[in-house]
């Protein structure tokens, strides 16, 4: 193995890629439901206004304050711009005020006319005083839904404020929806006149989401939104969790308006499903990082098994290169040759032919041939001998 290791770079933030589709989708959501509301209001259409018939209808000061709230969700993720992060804070304001004015009207008693303020004659005269007025719990949202958006800042800003503000709008939403899923009145309206409508606590509840993934840069949340093995399993549990709880509560609840047993035998029952369908849960999220671990060690030691053959590669040609330096280092320097017959002497006073020696301190091989100079010479001197030979 290597004995020095490099420093391994901080891997890029996944974070931005995470969290910009649930931003942009929300916001395109919430601006969507209120833009429908609205037009319910402007057109005095019924199912545009409540969605399932009988129920409390979506008033057109909230609708207005959700479109709102999807146009400043839509200019955050370009904060950096001067004009769109204006634009955000200004809508944030509009959305405060909205909440604010009539929150104050049910704290004061005092009608203030921004009930009924925008919606249309036609519309309007069918309403009264509070049917026309957004629910408390909606007003308290979106005061702290303005506050979220205002204190929203791209990372690496810090988002602790916003964030906690978002996870209240996102309990109050989830109470209501629990609230209708269980018919239990009280989780969605102090009074019959101020119930917070369903498509109300659905926006709410949408707007909470992207408002918490849009803070989720730091903090303890954060790992919510990474493609961590820990991120991705924390989603699915959550998820499933959520989703398995929701649906025993609900049917332990109407198995119990049906008489089919007692609330006592119910909540044993619940619990024991509930015992049941976690463990079922958290021993199929344990087998999955079982599989993931067992991949990134055979990645592992498949490295290490590459790691170790390039290691003994390197090792192997710098062996070779060594030797090769050697054998040229034998050459190296100064050679006593005689001037007459060009034999070379050793170091241990021995002399060999030119030939000889190389070939032993290389791995250089002669063969045998007559240079041009030489084979002239030779010529010469045939020629001479065979001149003076006597006839």
């Amino acid at each position: 193995m290597l004995t020095e290791t490099a420093a391994i770079p901080a891997l890029p933030d996944p974070l931005p890629r995470a969290r910009r589709p649930l931003h942009q989708y929300g916001a395109s959501a919430v601006g969507l439901i209120g833009a429908v509301v609205m037009l319910g209001w402007l057109l005095n259409l019924g199912p545009l206004k409540q969605v399932v018939p009988g129920m409390t209808a979506m008033t057109f000061n909230t609708a207005l304050g959700f479109l709102a709230a999807g146009g400043a969700l839509h200019c955050l993720p370009a904060a950096g711009h001067a004009g769109r992060s204006r634009l955000a804070d200004s809508l944030a304001v509009v959305i405060i005020l909205i909440g604010g004015m009539t929150l104050w009207e049910y704290v004061s008693g005092r009608d203030l006319g921004i009930d009924q303020l925008l919606v249309p004659a036609a519309s309007a005269a069918t309403l009264t005083a509070l049917s026309a007025r957004m629910a408390m719990a909606s007003t308290v949202c979106f005061i702290l839904v303005g506050a979220a958006l205002l204190t929203s800042r791209p990372p690496p800003a810090p988002g602790r404020w916003p964030r906690l503000l978002s996870l209240v709008v996102l309990f109050v939403a989830a109470l209501a929806l629990v609230g209708y899923a269980y018919e239990i009145s009280p989780l969605y309206s102090l009074t019959p006149q101020t119930a917070m409508a369903l498509p109300t606590a659905v926006a709410f509840l949408i707007l909470g989401l992207a408002l918490v993934g849009n803070n989720l840069h730091d903090g303890a949340l954060q790992f919510l939104a990474n493609r961590s093995p820990g991120g991705a399993s924390a989603r699915r549990l959550l998820l499933a969790i959520t989703g398995a709880l929701f649906v025993l509560g609900w049917l332990a609840l109407a198995g119990q308006r049906a008489g089919l047993y007692d609330e006592s035998f119910g909540l044993a029952l619940l619990v024991s499903a509930i015992i049941i369908v976690a463990s079922t849960l958290v021993a199929w999220q344990a087998s999955r990082l079982h599989q993931s671990d067992l991949i990134l060690r055979a990645k592992d030691h498949r490295l290490q098994l590459l790691n170790s053959g390039l290691e003994q590669m390197v090792e192997e040609r710098t062996s070779k290169l060594q030797a090769t330096l050697a054998e040229v280092k034998r050459l190296d320097g100064l050679l006593p040759i005689c001037a007459w017959c060009k034999r070379i002497r050793d170091d241990q006073d021995y002399w060999h032919s030119v030939e000889g020696y190389i070939s032993s301190h290389s791995r250089t091989r002669f063969t045998q041939a007559i240079c041009p100079r030489c084979q002239a010479e030779v010529a010469r001197e045939d020629l001479a001998a065979s001149l003076t030979a006597p006839v």
